[in-house]
């Protein structure tokens, strides 16, 4: 250590270590406001939890079915399935996968729609197709009756010809 001109001790070794600065700025804010911080990134997770199964059977085992975050009018074929929600809200988003030749018979509450007439869903994820692809390979259906006692509005898109299938719900507008 050198002395600075004012009389302080000043580090003449050399240039800031990386992190330093950051290390001060922890420091200077305390534990308690990093673990509020933290919690608060955490509830985020907590409260639009992300699963995937191999297969429907793996979610109807995890209990995902019966707590009503996949449909069990799926195709029993159903894998690759990718599912988020929102436990605040319900709202929801599944994608999956199935075999085009053995079809996939939606349930009987759900109406053909106009993809110009269908939301997108709130949420945004990487295995979820993008806009273009939507509009030109899937066809809609806006169901009723999904989840009892809920004011949610399910969506449903199919790639009929690969054999993906999507399921989203959003709140009623």
């Amino acid at each position: 250590m050198a002395d600075h001109p004012r009389g302080e001790s000043r580090n003449v070794t050399g240039p800031t270590p990386p992190g330093a600065g950051l290390v001060r700025v922890l420091r200077s804010v305390g534990t308690p406001a990093l673990v509020v911080a933290g919690l608060g990134l955490s509830a985020c997770a907590f409260e639009r939890p992300e699963s995937s199964y191999a297969s429907l059977a793996d979610a109807g085992r995890s209990g995902a079915v019966e707590k009503g975050w996949i449909p069990a009018w799926l195709p029993p074929e159903a894998v690759d399935i990718r599912e988020v929600h929102d436990i605040d809200t319900n709202e929801s988003m599944l994608a999956f996968s199935y075999d085009p030749r053995q079809g996939w018979r939606l349930s009987g509450h759900c109406q053909p729609v106009d993809v110009a007439r269908v939301p997108s869903p709130r949420f945004s994820r990487r295995w979820w197709p993008g806009p273009d692809a939507l509009q030109a390979s899937y066809t809609f259906h806006r169901c009723t009756g999904d989840v009892p006692y809920s004011s949610a509005v399910t969506w449903v898109g199919r790639h009929g010809a690969e054999g993906h299938g999507l399921h989203w719900r959003t709140r009623a507008r």
